[in-house]
Protein backbone atom coordinates (compact mmCIF):
# COMPACT_ATOMS: atom_id res chain seq x y z
CA UNK A 1 0.00 0.00 0.00
CA UNK A 2 1.14 3.40 -0.62
CA UNK A 3 -0.60 7.39 -0.60
CA UNK A 4 0.13 8.77 -4.13
CA UNK A 5 2.30 11.91 -3.79
CA UNK A 6 3.20 11.02 0.02
CA UNK A 7 6.52 11.90 1.41
CA UNK A 8 6.38 11.08 4.88
CA UNK A 9 6.16 7.55 7.07
CA UNK A 10 3.00 5.64 5.90
CA UNK A 11 0.94 3.52 8.82
CA UNK A 12 -0.67 0.68 6.99
CA UNK A 13 -3.71 -0.62 8.70
CA UNK A 14 -5.99 -1.33 5.73
CA UNK A 15 -3.81 -4.31 4.92
CA UNK A 16 -1.18 -6.23 6.71
CA UNK A 17 -0.49 -3.79 9.52
CA UNK A 18 2.74 -2.78 8.73
CA UNK A 19 4.71 0.50 8.84
CA UNK A 20 6.27 2.22 5.64
CA UNK A 21 9.07 4.86 5.75
CA UNK A 22 10.11 7.99 3.84
CA UNK A 23 13.16 6.70 2.08
CA UNK A 24 15.37 7.32 5.21
CA UNK A 25 17.36 4.41 6.45
CA UNK A 26 19.69 4.04 9.46
CA UNK A 27 22.46 2.16 10.79
CA UNK A 28 19.59 0.09 13.25
CA UNK A 29 18.10 -1.56 10.01
CA UNK A 30 14.30 -2.27 10.39
CA UNK A 31 12.83 -5.61 10.70
CA UNK A 32 9.47 -6.23 9.73
CA UNK A 33 8.33 -7.31 13.52
CA UNK A 34 9.57 -4.07 14.61
CA UNK A 35 8.35 -1.87 11.78
CA UNK A 36 4.93 -3.77 12.78
CA UNK A 37 4.67 -1.45 15.76
CA UNK A 38 4.31 1.62 13.57
CA UNK A 39 0.72 1.18 12.92
CA UNK A 40 0.19 0.32 16.56
CA UNK A 41 1.04 4.26 17.50
CA UNK A 42 -1.10 5.76 14.75
CA UNK A 43 -4.32 3.89 15.17
CA UNK A 44 -7.51 5.70 14.96
CA UNK A 45 -8.71 7.78 16.21
CA UNK A 46 -5.24 8.91 17.27
CA UNK A 47 -4.06 8.89 21.09
CA UNK A 48 -1.20 9.75 23.15
CA UNK A 49 -0.12 6.08 24.37
CA UNK A 50 3.16 5.66 27.49
CA UNK A 51 5.57 2.47 27.30
CA UNK A 52 3.76 0.52 29.43
CA UNK A 53 0.33 0.41 27.58
CA UNK A 54 2.86 -0.02 24.49
CA UNK A 55 4.33 -2.89 25.96
CA UNK A 56 1.04 -4.33 27.09
CA UNK A 57 -0.18 -3.67 23.57
CA UNK A 58 2.06 -6.07 21.86
CA UNK A 59 3.15 -8.13 24.17
CA UNK A 60 6.76 -7.13 25.39
CA UNK A 61 8.38 -5.67 27.91
CA UNK A 62 8.42 -2.15 28.74
CA UNK A 63 12.00 -1.61 28.61
CA UNK A 64 11.83 -3.14 25.14
CA UNK A 65 9.35 -0.83 24.18
CA UNK A 66 11.08 2.33 24.94
CA UNK A 67 14.19 0.65 23.01
CA UNK A 68 11.54 0.50 20.37
CA UNK A 69 10.55 3.45 19.99
CA UNK A 70 14.12 5.08 20.13
CA UNK A 71 14.77 3.14 16.79
CA UNK A 72 11.80 4.07 15.07
CA UNK A 73 12.00 7.67 15.83
CA UNK A 74 15.82 7.29 14.53
CA UNK A 75 14.26 5.10 11.49
CA UNK A 76 11.29 7.52 11.03
CA UNK A 77 13.75 9.91 10.82
CA UNK A 78 12.37 13.87 10.45
CA UNK A 79 9.91 15.96 8.47
CA UNK A 80 11.10 18.83 5.36
CA UNK A 81 10.53 21.45 9.06
CA UNK A 82 12.97 19.24 10.59
CA UNK A 83 10.67 18.03 13.55
CA UNK A 84 10.73 14.25 14.03
CA UNK A 85 7.70 12.28 13.42
CA UNK A 86 8.09 10.71 16.68
CA UNK A 87 8.96 13.00 19.52
CA UNK A 88 10.85 12.29 22.53
CA UNK A 89 8.26 11.18 25.40
CA UNK A 90 6.46 14.06 26.94
CA UNK A 91 7.04 14.64 30.70
CA UNK A 92 3.99 15.18 32.71
CA UNK A 93 6.22 15.56 35.42
CA UNK A 94 3.04 14.60 37.86
CA UNK A 95 3.72 11.36 40.48
CA UNK A 96 2.56 8.31 39.03
CA UNK A 97 1.41 9.31 35.43
CA UNK A 98 3.80 8.36 32.91
CA UNK A 99 5.45 10.07 29.85
CA UNK A 100 3.49 9.68 26.52
CA UNK A 101 4.56 8.99 23.04
CA UNK A 102 2.64 10.35 19.97
CA UNK A 103 3.40 10.32 16.34
CA UNK A 104 3.41 13.64 14.60
CA UNK A 105 2.71 13.93 10.27
CA UNK A 106 2.93 10.00 10.07
CA UNK A 107 0.25 9.24 7.24
CA UNK A 108 -2.41 6.39 8.27
CA UNK A 109 -4.31 4.53 5.43
CA UNK A 110 -7.18 3.68 8.01
CA UNK A 111 -7.74 7.39 8.43
CA UNK A 112 -7.15 8.52 5.07
CA UNK A 113 -9.69 5.24 3.99
CA UNK A 114 -12.62 6.79 6.30
CA UNK A 115 -12.20 10.37 4.83
CA UNK A 116 -12.47 9.38 1.35
CA UNK A 117 -15.48 7.41 2.27
CA UNK A 118 -17.63 9.88 3.94
CA UNK A 119 -16.77 12.47 1.27
CA UNK A 120 -17.43 10.02 -1.23
CA UNK A 121 -20.19 8.91 0.05
CA UNK A 122 -21.54 12.56 0.56
CA UNK A 123 -21.36 13.63 -2.89
CA UNK A 124 -23.40 10.88 -4.23
CA UNK A 125 -22.48 9.81 -7.95
CA UNK A 126 -20.15 12.99 -7.94
CA UNK A 127 -18.47 10.59 -4.98
CA UNK A 128 -17.78 7.47 -6.99
CA UNK A 129 -13.75 8.60 -7.86
CA UNK A 130 -13.17 8.85 -3.98
CA UNK A 131 -14.51 5.34 -2.82
CA UNK A 132 -12.48 4.09 -5.86
CA UNK A 133 -9.12 5.82 -4.55
CA UNK A 134 -10.16 4.59 -0.94
CA UNK A 135 -10.20 0.71 -2.64
CA UNK A 136 -6.47 2.01 -3.80
CA UNK A 137 -5.21 2.06 -0.33
CA UNK A 138 -6.52 -1.85 0.30
CA UNK A 139 -3.83 -4.30 -0.28
CA UNK A 140 -5.89 -7.59 1.98
CA UNK A 141 -7.54 -8.70 4.51
CA UNK A 142 -7.47 -5.55 7.53
CA UNK A 143 -4.62 -6.57 10.49
CA UNK A 144 -3.96 -10.10 8.47
CA UNK A 145 -0.31 -10.34 9.15
CA UNK A 146 0.49 -9.44 12.60
CA UNK A 147 3.32 -10.66 15.23
CA UNK A 148 1.80 -13.92 17.09
CA UNK A 149 0.53 -13.00 20.52
CA UNK A 150 0.63 -9.10 19.80
CA UNK A 151 -1.78 -6.79 18.84
CA UNK A 152 -4.29 -7.37 22.12
CA UNK A 153 -5.64 -4.45 21.60
CA UNK A 154 -7.81 -5.38 18.54
CA UNK A 155 -9.79 -7.79 20.57
CA UNK A 156 -10.61 -5.02 23.26
CA UNK A 157 -13.48 -1.95 22.38
CA UNK A 158 -14.26 -1.59 19.52
CA UNK A 159 -12.88 -4.15 16.78
CA UNK A 160 -10.95 -1.88 14.02
CA UNK A 161 -10.55 -5.26 12.12
CA UNK A 162 -13.89 -5.98 11.63
CA UNK A 163 -14.97 -2.25 11.28
CA UNK A 164 -12.31 -2.31 8.57
CA UNK A 165 -13.61 -5.07 6.90
CA UNK A 166 -17.08 -3.86 7.13
CA UNK A 167 -16.27 -0.60 5.38
CA UNK A 168 -14.37 -2.17 2.65
CA UNK A 169 -17.22 -4.45 1.51
CA UNK A 170 -19.86 -1.37 1.56
CA UNK A 171 -17.08 1.10 -0.40
CA UNK A 172 -16.34 -2.26 -2.52
CA UNK A 173 -20.39 -2.96 -3.22
CA UNK A 174 -20.84 0.71 -3.86
CA UNK A 175 -18.22 0.57 -6.48
CA UNK A 176 -18.87 -2.24 -8.04
CA UNK A 177 -22.56 -1.97 -8.63
CA UNK A 178 -21.97 1.03 -10.20
CA UNK A 179 -19.39 -0.12 -12.75
CA UNK A 180 -21.77 -2.40 -13.48
CA UNK A 181 -24.53 0.00 -14.53
CA UNK A 182 -22.80 2.05 -16.26
CA UNK A 183 -20.76 -0.49 -17.76
CA UNK A 184 -17.09 0.00 -16.54
CA UNK A 185 -16.85 -4.09 -16.59
CA UNK A 186 -12.73 -2.95 -15.30
CA UNK A 187 -13.94 -1.12 -12.84
CA UNK A 188 -16.04 -3.27 -11.62
CA UNK A 189 -13.50 -6.08 -12.18
CA UNK A 190 -11.00 -3.97 -9.51
CA UNK A 191 -13.38 -3.72 -6.69
CA UNK A 192 -15.18 -6.85 -6.61
CA UNK A 193 -11.54 -8.29 -6.67
CA UNK A 194 -10.26 -5.87 -3.58
CA UNK A 195 -13.55 -6.83 -2.03
CA UNK A 196 -13.26 -10.43 -1.85
CA UNK A 197 -9.36 -10.02 -1.12
CA UNK A 198 -10.55 -8.21 2.60
CA UNK A 199 -13.37 -10.13 2.94
CA UNK A 200 -12.49 -13.73 1.36
CA UNK A 201 -16.27 -15.22 2.86
CA UNK A 202 -18.66 -12.05 2.69
CA UNK A 203 -21.58 -13.40 1.09
CA UNK A 204 -22.15 -9.68 -0.54
CA UNK A 205 -18.46 -9.64 -1.68
CA UNK A 206 -19.08 -13.39 -3.58
CA UNK A 207 -22.36 -12.20 -5.20
CA UNK A 208 -20.77 -9.06 -6.21
CA UNK A 209 -17.86 -11.16 -7.70
CA UNK A 210 -20.56 -13.73 -9.44
CA UNK A 211 -22.28 -10.79 -10.72
CA UNK A 212 -18.72 -9.67 -12.54
CA UNK A 213 -17.77 -12.85 -14.07
CA UNK A 214 -21.11 -13.14 -15.47
CA UNK A 215 -20.68 -9.52 -17.02
CA UNK A 216 -17.08 -10.94 -18.15
CA UNK A 217 -18.44 -13.96 -19.54
CA UNK A 218 -16.80 -16.20 -17.28
CA UNK A 219 -20.28 -17.78 -16.06
CA UNK A 220 -18.36 -21.25 -15.19
CA UNK A 221 -16.57 -19.20 -12.78
CA UNK A 222 -19.79 -17.31 -11.39
CA UNK A 223 -21.73 -20.75 -10.69
CA UNK A 224 -19.02 -22.65 -9.17
CA UNK A 225 -18.17 -19.60 -7.05
CA UNK A 226 -22.22 -19.00 -6.26
CA UNK A 227 -22.22 -23.39 -5.26
CA UNK A 228 -19.16 -23.34 -3.42
CA UNK A 229 -19.09 -19.79 -1.41
CA UNK A 230 -22.99 -19.18 -1.05
CA UNK A 231 -25.23 -21.92 -1.64
CA UNK A 232 -23.12 -24.41 0.04
CA UNK A 233 -20.95 -22.17 1.84
CA UNK A 234 -20.83 -23.84 5.90
CA UNK A 235 -19.19 -21.72 8.96
CA UNK A 236 -18.86 -24.90 10.80
CA UNK A 237 -18.93 -28.70 10.57
CA UNK A 238 -22.07 -29.11 9.79
CA UNK A 239 -24.15 -28.68 6.76
CA UNK A 240 -24.84 -25.43 4.61
CA UNK A 241 -26.94 -22.77 6.42
CA UNK A 242 -29.53 -21.08 5.20
CA UNK A 243 -28.97 -18.17 2.91
CA UNK A 244 -30.77 -14.75 4.07
CA UNK A 245 -33.90 -14.08 2.21
CA UNK A 246 -31.80 -10.89 0.61
CA UNK A 247 -29.63 -13.07 -1.16
CA UNK A 248 -32.19 -15.24 -2.61
CA UNK A 249 -34.09 -12.40 -3.67
CA UNK A 250 -30.56 -11.24 -5.37
CA UNK A 251 -30.47 -14.43 -7.03
CA UNK A 252 -33.74 -14.76 -8.79
CA UNK A 253 -33.83 -10.91 -9.80
CA UNK A 254 -30.17 -11.37 -12.01
CA UNK A 255 -31.53 -14.69 -13.62
CA UNK A 256 -35.07 -13.00 -14.06
CA UNK A 257 -32.39 -10.24 -16.12
CA UNK A 258 -30.35 -12.79 -17.87
CA UNK A 259 -33.89 -14.68 -18.81
CA UNK A 260 -34.66 -11.24 -20.40
CA UNK A 261 -31.84 -10.61 -22.06
CA UNK A 262 -31.60 -14.12 -23.57
CA UNK A 263 -35.51 -13.41 -25.05
CA UNK A 264 -34.69 -10.36 -26.50
CA UNK A 265 -31.07 -11.27 -27.95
Amino acid sequence: MGFPGSRGPEGDLAGSGHGQDSGQRDSHGSSPALLRRVPCLSRAPPEWVTAESLAEDLCIRPQKARSDLSIIRKWLGQSRAGKPFLPRAQQTHQDGVPATYALDGVLCDLDLFRRLRARGQSRGAEGIADLVAALHLVSGEPFSDLRKDGWAWLLEGDRLDHIMTVAIVDVGHIVTTHALAVGDIDLADFASSVTLAASPYDEIANLDRVAVDRAMGNVDEADARMRDAVWNRSDDNYGPIQVPPRTTEVVDGKARSQDRSSRTA
